[in-house]
């Protein structure tokens, strides 16, 4: 008995050990943007992802070089995560509203709703747009910005793609890792433990669709490589170029 509460002891600390280590970690995932002709899509409307009236869009950003963009429509600036016609998504634009370089979530429902937020450039920041009972919550580093009014999205048929210029928009600009989608409105709770664990995992909703960008690496060309859908749904996220 007395080596067999040695033995679980032992192995509760090493799990300890492990789980401290995975939360503390660096984030290693990235896949470096151009803001030239890099994309990724998955080929699927982005209405296999979230409804309508309900979902969340969630991505790492390291901003680098010049945004990109100067009409005062949120999705003309370059995308990060978005459908491929600019109905809904997360974007980063270079002029917004008289502003300068700002990241901002944006949905149409019939009339465009938009807010921006400041952040620092090369520096790592999680964004996340969650849209739920007729608002439109946007979140930055695991703390929520801005709330807007904003009804059901317009229309979701268009490609669910992540750094790419959507409707007469610009390419993303930036380090991207871990785009993920969940047909659930998450909590704010829920927004803080993938921006704040570096695991990106939660325990109470599971994703529509995660992707793990470890496979290419910070500057590295990814041409046709595929990151594979995490999630179990098999929804693979292609490199255009």
């Amino acid at each position: 008995p007395g080596t067999w509460r040695c033995w679980l002891l032992s192995y509760r600390i090493l799990i300890s050990l492990l789980v401290f280590f995975l939360s503390t970690a660096p984030l290693h995932a990235d896949v470096l943007c151009d803001g030239v002709n890099d994309l990724m899509q998955t080929g699927l409307d982005i209405s296999n992802f979230l409804s309508n009236s309900t979902g969340t869009l969630a991505i790492w950003l390291k901003a680098t070089g010049t945004a990109t963009g100067n009409a005062n429509s949120c999705y003309r600036g370059g995308g990060l995560i978005s459908d491929a016609s600019g109905f809904i998504g997360l974007f980063r634009h270079l002029t917004y509203n008289g502003t300068l370089d700002r990241l901002c979530a944006y949905n149409y429902d019939g009339s465009e709703d938009h807010q921006p937020t400041t952040y620092t450039a090369n520096a790592w920041t999680h964004l996340a747009l969650v849209h739920t009972g007729g608002n439109i919550i946007f979140y930055k580093d695991g703390a929520s910005v801005t709330s807007f009014a904003s009804g059901n999205t317009a229309d979701l048929t268009g490609d669910l793609t992540v750094c790419a210029p959507a409707a007469g928009g610009a390419y993303g600009i930036g380090v991207v890792a871990p785009p993920m989608t969940f047909s659930t409105a998450l909590s704010a709770t829920e927004i803080a433990v993938i921006a704040n664990s570096h695991l990106h995992n939660i325990a109470s909703s599971a994703p529509s669709a995660s992707w793990d960008m470890q496979s290419c690496g910070d500057g590295v060309a990814c041409t046709d490589l595929a990151f594979t859908d995490r999630s179990g749904h098999g929804r693979t996220l292609t490199a255009g170029t």
